[in-house]
């Protein structure tokens, strides 16, 4: 997941954070789920190109290769 920046709440609060509201829609699945990835419109943005096969390891840094 990208980074969420400038989130509101409602006037009526969630109750859950982006994480927690992601990971209960995705539970059912089984892939990997990564938060905090810096893309999207951020400034450092690092974004993936789709159809290509990457290769991402998850850690206190990440590192990504094509």
């Amino acid at each position: 997941m990208g980074g969420f920046t400038d989130l509101k709440d409602n006037d009526i609060p969630f109750g859950f954070s982006v994480e927690e509201i992601i990971l209960a829609v995705v539970s059912k699945y089984h892939y990997p789920v990564v938060f905090n990835f810096p893309a999207g419109h951020i400034q450092d943005n690092c974004a993936l190109r789709l159809g290509d096969k990457i290769n991402l390891e998850v850690g206190k840094l990440f590192k990504l290769s094509f």
